[in-house]
Parts: C-alpha cells; structure tokens; sequence
C-alpha cells in the first residue's frame, strides 16, 4: 500500500476511536449528510488530502506533507451547540497529538486551524485543517 494509503487508513482509524464520534468516513466529493441517519453523528468526513513531497537538507530524508480537512458533523437539540463543537474539537486534537503512528520512520500531525461553527438547530458542522509530515524509508522514496 502506498504512504497516501497507509496515511488516511491510520488517520480513519485514530479518529474512529475518539470518544463520542459515531462515525468516520472519507470523501472525495462533497458528502450528502442527509444520507446518514442520526444514530450515525456525529460524523467525522475525511476530504482527500494534497500532498507535497520534500526533502530536508539537514538530514537529508526524503518526507512528504499531506494536508488534510476534516469536517466535523453533528447534532444538537438543545440549541447549545459551541459545549458539543468545544468538546470534539479537544478529543481530536488530544487524540491526533497523543497516539497518531504509522509504519514510517517518524511523523508529526497538527491542528492547523479550526473553522467557525456553522449550521442551525438540529445540524451543525465545521472544518479542522490537519498538516501530517511524514519522513518515509528509503524504500518509499
């Protein structure tokens, strides 16, 4: 399986084991919520990824950069939405920056941003932008 492969299976995985996610899915073009049933939020969509291979001169590894965009989906009846979005936004980020491994030599994953709450009772969603640097063995290269 390719880096890209081995990337976003991992990636799916740490996330399906956040707390209070109900599902995790990958998307390549813009996901129809209204397919998925309440039982099945919240939802984490996983956009494909851009990747920029590169080089560092200091150690001279070959690395590569995917930056991802999560959308985070889900609902709220109670018309307190900013407790939910606070709440999964601190179980991603802890989780991303506690347990993210893959095969490779080493890696590191961030949060680079977070986007504005956006919808109205009862569905409510918005944007996480993670960058992953990926060193790759020289078989990857």
């Amino acid at each position: 399986m390719s880096v890209r492969g081995n990337f976003l299976g991992q990636l799916k995985t740490t996330l399906s084991a956040v707390t209070g996610i109900n599902s995790v899915v990958r998307s390549y073009t813009e996901l129809d919520i209204k397919q998925y049933s309440e039982a099945e939020l919240p939802l984490i969509e996983i956009v494909e990824p851009s990747e920029d291979p590169d080089r560092e001169l200091t150690s001279q590894h070959s690395l590569v950069f995917f930056d991802t965009k999560l959308k985070i989906w889900f609902v709220d009846w109670n018309d307190q939405p900013q407790i939910i979005y606070e709440t999964i936004m601190k179980r991603i980020r802890d989780t991303i920056g506690g347990v993210f491994t893959m095969e490779c030599k080493a890696n590191a994953c961030y949060v680079t941003s977070v986007a504005k709450l956006e919808g109205s009772v009862p569905l409510y969603s918005y944007e996480m932008d993670l960058r992953t640097k990926i060193y790759l063995n020289q078989k990857n290269v």
